[in-house]
């Protein structure tokens, strides 16, 4: 089924890696409508240049900031529409889109073994879901959810509104003893409870790359020169400094790779790249 368009969610802290982001997806997809779900809960960031440069759209209506914004970017069309989210520390490898089109499920998410111990780190506590919802049964298997394609309407509102409360400038778990890490929980479980009613079809597809040394230890800079790796993605998920350290970032060439490609498609973006790199590398020490 063919995707309408790419979400990307992006706060101040990861503006540097939305960059990259952007200029790895036109590298294979120059048509896709591209979408930023701005996250100015801490704080506001400019990305005139990545929409003039990689003809992207901030995408409007939200109501919902904060970390749990994509919750709301699930529900708020319910056209239909095939969108694939992504959070922003991601880099397509290659072409990609092809290979997501050859599903036609609700919900594609990124195939991935967890241990039982990260089911209760990494998702939710299932001690105390027990007592959240007895009836939950969850299929064997989660995801990350900082990649996923969805159909958009099928999730509403009222599937999660009880789950998050207002804080200050932005929305955060109502039940962050059961639900963890950021949205990961909250939409692992509403997705796997209505597959395990049988209201959604859910697919797994090994199109994601986690981003460490040895995951990545065999991409070729020269292959994604060329025709890249298809079908596959790499994300460097996890908490991060403010600023990141690339002396020993996992995929530094990667990452460094299409920050220039980047730079090459702005209006003296090498004088651009010049001053944000010294930037960067006074943040770090």
């Amino acid at each position: 089924m063919k995707i309408d368009c790419i979400y990307i969610g992006c706060h101040k802290g990861d503006i540097r890696f939305t960059r990259v982001l952007v200029a790895s997806i036109r590298n294979w997809h120059s048509d896709i409508k591209i979408s930023l779900i701005k996250d100015e809960s801490s704080g506001k960031f400019d990305t005139t240049d990545i929409e003039r440069s990689g003809n992207v759209s901030l995408l409007q209506g939200l109501t919902t900031t904060g970390s749990l914004s994509k919750l709301e970017a699930m529900s708020f069309d319910s056209s239909r529409k095939r969108i694939l989210y992504l959070d922003s520390d991601i880099a397509f490898l290659g072409p990609l889109l092809e290979t997501l089109e050859c599903y036609d499920e609700d919900f594609i998410v990124a195939e991935q073994d967890f241990t039982p111990e990260q089911w209760n780190g990494l998702f939710f506590n299932m001690n105390r879901m027990q007592q959240f919802d007895p009836l939950f049964f969850p299929a064997e298997f989660r995801f990350n959810s900082g990649q996923i394609v969805f159909t958009s309407g099928i999730i509403k509102k009222a599937d999660y509104q009880e789950l998050i409360v207002r804080r200050g400038n932005s929305y955060v778990k109502r039940f962050p003893d059961v639900f963890y890490l950021r949205d990961q929980g909250i939409i692992n479980y509403i997705i796997l409870k209505k597959l395990a009613c049988s209201e959604i079809t859910v697919r797994r597809v090994p199109f994601r790359l986690r981003g460490t040394m040895s995951s990545l230890a065999g991409i070729q800079l020269n292959t994604l020169n060329k025709e890249g790796y298809c079908g596959v993605l790499v994300h460097w998920s996890g908490e991060k400094p403010p600023h990141i350290r690339l002396r020993n970032f996992p995929g530094k060439e990667i990452f460094l790779f299409f920050e220039k490609k980047y730079y090459k498609n702005i209006f003296l973006g090498t004088l651009l790249r010049v001053l944000r790199s010294v930037w960067y590398l006074l943040q770090e020490n």
